[in-house]
């Protein structure tokens, strides 16, 4: 059972006062549902109730409770940042698939651009070897000849 015992040294009307303000916080306290308990209100009631107990109330009863509230405050914080965190983590992993499989996509591209360079370097190459080709035959055909000789003009 709860005891509310003045101080002796405080004149009723100081004595009155007080007990007002720990009624009025616990009205407030019954009157707010847990889940909107906010850093604000604990604050409050925090400061509040420690000036009804100098004032000579004995009201452990009432501090418990808001010791209580407050875990539970916090335990909900808690529980919301893990809550998010684990979003988070969830959302990262996706990204972290998703960009992966862009990754083996645009390997797979580059393999296929290699290919094709190796292709176009194969077909570079060969032409090249045609085109030396050629030009070593038209240098052993016309190493000992003049520059112009006229032999490729047509006439009509």
């Amino acid at each position: 059972m709860m005891t509310l015992q003045p101080h002796q040294s405080w004149a009723p009307i100081q004595k009155m006062g007080f007990l007002n303000v720990f009624c009025a916080i616990i009205c407030e306290m019954c009157n707010t549902k847990v889940r909107v308990v906010d850093e604000s209100l604990l604050n409050k009631w925090r400061r509040t109730l420690p000036l009804v107990q100098l004032a000579g109330f004995e009201i452990e009863f009432a501090v418990d409770r808001l010791n209580k509230i407050t875990r539970v405050y916090f335990a909900m914080k808690a529980k919301s940042f893990l809550s998010k965190v684990k979003s988070k983590v969830e959302e990262l992993s996706v990204g972290v698939k998703e960009l992966e499989a862009k990754l083996e996509a645009e390997k797979m591209n580059l393999e296929k651009l290699a290919l094709e360079v190796e292709q176009h370097e194969t077909v570079i190459e060969y032409r090249r070897s045609a085109l030396l080709e050629e030009c070593f035959n038209d240098l052993s055909q016309l190493r000992w000849k003049k520059a112009w000789d006229g032999s490729h003009l047509m006439y009509r």
